[in-house]
């Protein structure tokens, strides 16, 4: 049976307390709370800030690693 990773489709609170950590720290995770939170009109800074966080912290990253393959080829 496959679970879900992701607090996408189901609430983390339900997740075997194992997965929970895991799927709360998930980029997915973080930005669907914030659009959750949003536009449900509840307090989204902390998971908006998290969520861009986890996007700078990719992009800076994920360049780097991307040019420096594409310049090998």
């Amino acid at each position: 049976m496959r679970q879900f990773r992701g607090s996408l489709a189901v609430p983390v609170d339900t997740m075997p307390g194992w997965l929970q950590a895991f799927a709360r720290n998930r980029p997915v995770s973080v930005t669907m709370n914030a659009v959750r939170a949003l536009t449900q009109g509840g307090p989204g800074a902390h998971w908006a800030w998290q969520s861009l966080a986890w996007t700078a912290g990719l992009i800076i990253v994920l360049i780097p690693a991307a040019t420096a393959l594409y310049r090998r080829r």
